[in-house]
């Protein structure tokens, strides 16, 4: 079984194969490199620093576009899930103390009063198809590109690594510029009825 001659594997060339001669799972520095497909290569300075660009603008963009999904989806689970309330009688009714005051009197403001008579919204079924595409859509869009970017990055050329890396730094700061207070970090799931 150890018989096998293993010389010719120890000869092979990297670059046949389509990949960077330093592609052993070692970050190196270089203007050469095999982006993601074949024929996607850099060959000097000038292509790496255009290369650089490209990616760090695809993830800023990234970054947006998550954050957009995120609040896309918050704004709109707040129009898809009817909030039943009850009726001002019914809430006086069950929030009058013994002297028979009502809200108002014991503090509760006119606005939450006035809210608390609001119907609640009926969602139709193609307003929830709709949403459920859209939002489908933006998670298959933004999964795409954060694997593309990863792949990018395991290129381990640190060039492409730094460009990934400041665009998403560059993303964050821009989500803070366009939806500062609008968009909550979390996962920001809506659970429709």
């Amino acid at each position: 079984m150890n018989n096998m001659n293993h010389d010719n594997m120890n000869n092979m060339n990297n670059n046949d194969q389509g990949m960077s001669p330093a592609h052993n799972s070692i970050f190196y520095v270089s203007s050469q490199s095999t982006l993601l497909f074949k024929g996607a290569e850099t060959a000097n300075a000038k292509e790496m620093v255009l290369a650089f660009i490209v990616i760090m603008l695809i993830s800023a963009l990234y970054e947006l576009l998550r954050k957009f999904k995120n609040y896309y989806e918050q704004t709109q689970c707040k129009k898809m899930i009817p909030k039943f309330r009850t009726s001002v009688i019914e809430m006086r009714a069950a929030t009058s103390d013994s002297n028979g005051k009502s809200p108002p009197e014991r503090g509760m403001s006119k606005e939450a009063i006035l809210n608390s008579n609001e119907k609640p919204q009926q969602v139709s079924t193609t307003q929830r198809v709709q949403y459920i595409a859209i939002t489908t859509l933006l998670h298959g869009v933004c999964l795409i590109v954060s694997y593309l970017l990863m792949l990018i990055v395991m290129t381990f050329n640190v060039w492409l690594l730094l460009s990934v890396v400041l665009g998403s730094c560059i993303g964050k700061v821009l989500t803070f510029a366009v939806l500062t207070g609008k968009v909550d970090d979390g996962s920001g799931h809506c659970n429709l009825p």
